[in-house]
């Protein structure tokens, strides 16, 4: 048994072959549809607050309670099943796998006096911040497959990163030059969940390429590439030319570049990029070498004066059909997102809600913005709520936020405040402080 504690802002994972609702239930059928002859074990997460009940169905079902924060194989089995709306992950995968390989995003929010304000700022793996931004170039849906040449990361090691909405079913594939299946994994996610599995060294996969299937949901995913320790994003297959940003598609601070692979070799293309709202083309921008790969930058985000977005952004090439490369997009963010309160004070307040904004071009709320209530109470320094908030987006840089007020107490004094924050740092409302009579 492994057990393993988390910090929850999304959670849930993995897949199956077949995926299936039948009485209010997810259903897999495992292993034995996977493709590789090699045995298959099965793991299950609960990363949810609450004890969950995974169903195993081998001769005789068996009910295995799965507690929080813990992580339980079950072996010998022929499918599984568990509630829709638990936050439980499945892993079919191969015998060797180590749990620990497996690694859920748990960002953090820390808090920050600065002068009179207090400031939010974010921490989260540079590979769940890569998702998040690659989230606005697309994913693969239903149905779609993608097949790409197998990178390693700064240490040789081959690292998947994926985004999987809830009820997301897929299949990873490792394959050799004749398209044999070598290694496989199967994932299903009772919930959203952005995560990084390490597949093994190049070496000991033995295999040049990886392909993905998306049998239900939608999944953004990227291998680590020791080019800036970045993402390469995985698209459908149709796309042969590929570009991307370094180390990041939304830059926060450090320095950034663009690159190109798989494109016509020894030519150069022209820059198409959409600025801040204005097109704007620059013809041999970028040339590439006999590979048909190349690498502009690095540029600084400390030399801009404010925030900056590029979206879409895509080489064209010479040649019949103008071909191109797939869009992708860079924003460059200056500004800390800033939350006001709308709502009335009181002893205590009937509603807490009100607004924030983020400069226009920046990062706004749609790259991992989150916005917290944070109820203290002064009289018991124990006591204190940090419930998240229902937020509603306006546009990208204005959202709108309210929270449901906590019980309070005769007699104690208050402190009730919130921080929206756009994915790396926000400012909080001013503190509501008051004693209830």
């Amino acid at each position: 048994m492994f057990r393993k504690k988390f910090l929850i802002l999304a959670a849930a994972l993995f897949i199956g072959e077949g995926f299936s609702l039948a009485d209010s239930r997810l259903q897999i059928l495992l292993p034995e549809k996977l493709g590789p002859t090699e045995a298959h074990r099965l793991w299950a997460w609960n990363l949810g607050e609450e004890p969950s009940d995974v169903v195993v169905k081998p001769s005789t079902a068996a009910t295995v309670r799965v507690e929080p924060g813990e992580a339980v194989e079950v072996s010998e089995f022929q499918g599984a099943e568990w509630a829709e709306d638990a936050a439980v992950l499945l892993v079919a995968a191969p015998r060797n796998f180590d749990p620990h390989e497996l690694v859920i995003d748990e960002a953090r929010v820390t808090l920050q006096k600065e002068r009179r304000r207090l400031r939010a700022s974010v921490q989260r793996p540079p590979w769940a911040a890569g998702l998040l931004a690659m989230a606005g170039k697309g994913h693969l849906g239903q149905g779609e497959s993608a097949e790409v040449p197998i990178e390693t990361d700064s240490d040789g090691r081959v690292r998947l990163a994926a985004a999987l909405e809830k009820g997301s079913a897929v299949r990873v594939v490792v394959k050799n030059d004749q398209g044999e299946a070598l290694k496989s994994f199967s994932m299903t996610s009772g919930a959203p969940v952005r995560l990084q599995v390490d597949l093994g060294s190049a070496e000991e996969l033995g295999g040049t390429r990886l392909a993905l299937q998306v049998h239900s949901g939608r999944v953004v995913a990227g291998l680590a590439h020791r080019d800036g320790g970045g993402l390469r994003q995985i698209v459908a297959s149709s796309v042969v030319c590929s570009s991307s940003v370094s180390p990041s598609n939304v830059i926060y601070s450090g320095s950034y570049s663009y690159s190109v692979s798989g494109c016509p070799a020894n030519t150069c293309g022209e820059l198409n990029i959409l600025r801040n709202g204005n097109w704007e083309f620059t013809g041999t921008w970028i040339c590439t070498d006999s590979s048909g790969n190349a690498t502009k930058g690095p540029w600084n985000w400390s030399d801009k004066a404010s925030d900056e977005t590029g979206d879409p952004i895509f080489i064209r090439w010479p040649g019949a059909g103008s071909p191109t490369t797939d869009n992708t997009f860079i924003i460059v963010d200056k500004q800390c997102a800033q939350t006001y309160r709308d709502s009335a004070g009181g002893s205590p307040p009937s509603n807490f809600a009100g607004h924030a904004t983020d400069n226009t071009w920046g990062a706004g709320f749609d790259f991992g913005g989150q916005c917290t209530c944070y109820f203290r109470d002064l009289t018991n320094s124990s006591l204190s709520t940090y419930p998240t908030a229902s937020v509603t987006r306006v546009d990208r840089w204005y959202v709108s936020w309210s929270c449901t007020v906590p019980s309070t107490i005769s007699g104690h004094q208050y402190d009730w405040f919130a921080c929206c924050h756009d994915g790396n740092c926000g400012y909080c409302t001013s503190s509501l402080t008051f004693t209830k009579p």
